[in-house]
């Protein structure tokens, strides 16, 4: 069921740069202890060579041992040299997106530190650079390939969206070069906030208790005329907890009295505070989360930008971040589990251009794809692959994956299900900005 799915860490790099090394000690004590047989060998093969025919044939059989054993140690000094070498090409992007933070954040004495170190790591490895560059490069053009296959298919059979995949290609690019997609840690919403009014909607009917798998929280998502969904979650002796899920965008508008529209999408995507972004903080204030509360996010599309920065601003204990479809990547820290589930057919997810280079979240952290819809065709302008009930699916394989990776969602499900009690508010909201008279409150 899980077949076609690729469960990583994530980012063009996905190795323990500090195992590469243990490694190549490990290669390293091999070769000398070869190099101590060779040396041993050696000297028996010169005495039993003076002695008489019998011990000379002998002596001839130790040196063919003498020589492979040899050529064995050679070989482990140079699996252990290219140990060393790709450790420091890993090693080497990681400084480069360190450096790419501590910029951001105008730490200048960080800067200075991390730039000597990599000096000093390409003083020993001088090609890492280069080697590291690749790594990255084809990390970011290589990521959407589907999107660029499924535009050249239904160009043949569409021809106004002949460039549409080849396009969307080069944009992502052009975008990611930009800084756009990426968002790296500690970076925040500029802007003041907006004029919005929440409210609290009758119970729908809808599941009341603890999600069973993957795929059930997936299926939470608000539909209808709600937006947000927020389960509460309390437990004897320990504070509540929270799970939070945030729609995606609602109107392709730019503008009215939809919040979540493509004027917010524009915002959001280019690090500004929109609509949206109040109306979910708005609807968790209704519902009472504090700052410092215990949250968990599950979000859609352009909302899974407004969680992202939900947790990159740290006003919450936001413990887990799961996006579906996000066309961006935040660099959340190491107190999040981070679940970013995208398809590489999704042409929003091909917003975020592959993501971070690096690693983000806590340990356990993973990224999710698959085609959700390989065969090209007509169908591909209406964007299937960005439906969140196409995400269902794929959650579902998420669910049947013997991945270990997947244990930290499951354990997020099972600790969820020890609540004593659970309570559900779901939300609708409005802009008012445009509106002269403002709406009523609940």
């Amino acid at each position: 069921m899980s077949d076609d799915l690729d469960i990583s860490a994530g980012g063009a790099v996905a190795v323990d740069t500090e195992t590469l090394r243990h490694a190549a000690r490990g290669f390293d004590r091999l070769g000398a202890e070869l190099d101590d047989v060779v040396a041993l060998l050696v000297s028996a093969g010169g005495d039993l060579a003076a002695g008489p025919a019998t011990s000379q044939r002998i002596a001839y059989d130790i040196d063919a041992v003498h020589a492979q054993t040899g050529e064995r140690a050679q070989g482990a000094r140079e699996v252990a040299a290219r140990l060393r070498e790709a450790a420091a090409i890993y090693e080497t992007v990681e400084l480069w997106a360190e450096r790419r933070a501590a910029q951001l954040a105008g730490n200048d004495s960080a800067v200075g530190l991390i730039e000597r170190r990599i000096r000093a790591l390409h003083g020993d490895h001088p090609e890492a650079a280069f080697s590291a560059a690749l790594l990255v490069a084809r990390h970011t053009l290589l990521w959407p390939s589907d999107m660029i296959t499924q535009g050249q298919t239904t160009g043949a059979l569409l021809s106004p969206y002949a460039a549409a995949g080849i396009l969307l290609g080069t944009l992502t690019h052009g975008l990611r070069g930009a800084g756009f997609g990426r968002v790296p840690a500690g970076a925040g919403l500029s802007g003041p906030p907006s004029a919005v009014t929440v409210h609290r909607l009758s119970p729908t009917g809808g599941p009341v208790g603890a999600p069973r798998s993957f795929a059930d929280l997936a299926s939470r998502m608000p539909a209808g005329s709600a937006q947000v969904r927020i389960e509460k979650y309390t437990f004897a002796g320990r504070p509540a907890q929270y799970v939070v899920y945030v729609a995606g965008t609602r109107s392709a508008a730019l503008g009215g009295t939809q919040p979540f529209d493509n004027r917010s999408n524009l915002q959001l995507y280019s690090g500004r505070r929109s609509a949206s972004y109040d109306a979910t903080v708005a609807a968790m204030a209704d519902a009472g989360i504090r700052p410092g509360d215990i949250v968990h996010t599950a979000a859609h599309s352009q909302a899974a930008m407004i969680t992202s920065h939900l947790a990159l601003d740290g006003a919450y204990d936001t413990r887990t971040l799961v996006t579906f479809g996000s066309p961006v990547h935040a660099a959340v820290g190491e107190e999040v589990l981070a679940v970013t589930v995208r398809h590489t057919d999704d042409p929003v997810a091909a917003l975020a251009g592959g993501g971070h280079a690096q690693e983000v979240g806590a340990p356990g952290s993973f990224v999710v794809e698959r085609s959700a819809d390989p065969d090209a065709g007509l169908d591909d302008v209406t964007m299937p692959a960005h439906d969140m009930a196409a995400y269902v699916e794929t959650a579902a394989r998420v669910d049947g994956s013997d991945d270990p990776r997947v244990d930290g969602v499951h354990d997020l499900v099972d600790m969820l299900a020890e609540a004593d009690a659970v309570e559900v508010f779901e939300y609708s909201a409005h802009r008012r900005a445009e509106r002269s008279g403002g709406g009523g409150g609940s």
